[in-house]
């Protein structure tokens, strides 16, 4: 019995390695990965433009752009056409700093609610930022009331009107860093 309990604790020694480290794994220097910032996508939680949506982000995806789904609440919200899309970051808690860049999608949906406090201060943060602004149909309704399009603001806005996938895709290209 003795015998077994001496033999357990060398066995354990053994496994570990003999806590022995790799010279040359401990004197390498993490490399830091630059991971890129997303586009924040925003769109109304209701009636919004489900092919411009759709073709948006087929062309990040396509350019390996990240992006993340933005409205002014968190939720799965459902298009007219039964599309679903999960919201996991409302506008109010949106930083500029943390995305190169806005896409504003239009639908009636958004022109019900473009003049919504947290989306207005949202388009001028990241217009103040130096940020690029997309707007697309109704989109273009909040960085007016934002007063950005054709403004004194020198912001980067410019509305977009895009109906094929390859003018989608000029678009989305204009935002890589």
């Amino acid at each position: 019995m003795r015998k077994i309990f001496l033999i357990f604790p060398l066995f354990a020694l053994i496994l570990t390695g003999c806590g022995a480290v790799d010279k040359n794994e401990a004197a390498k220097p993490a490399v830091p990965v630059e991971v890129p910032k997303p586009v924040a996508v925003v769109f109304a939680p209701s009636d919004f433009d489900e092919a411009t949506l759709a073709k948006v982000e087929q062309q990040l995806n396509q350019r390996n752009v990240p992006y993340e789904a933005i409205t002014i609440q968190i939720g799965k919200f459902t298009g007219p056409q039964g599309r679903v899309v999960e919201v996991k970051k409302a506008t109010w808690e949106v930083k500029p700093e943390d995305f190169r860049a806005v896409i504003y999608i239009g639908g009636p949906g958004m022109a019900n609610i473009a003049k919504d406090d947290t989306l207005v201060f949202m388009a001028q943060k990241f217009a103040k930022a130096g940020k690029k602004l997309v707007a697309f149909g109704e989109g273009n309704d909040v960085l007016s009331n934002a007063g950005l399009p054709g403004g004194d603001t020198g912001a980067p806005a410019e509305p977009a009107s895009a109906s094929s996938d390859d003018e989608v895709g000029q678009i989305v290209e204009s935002l890589s860093e």
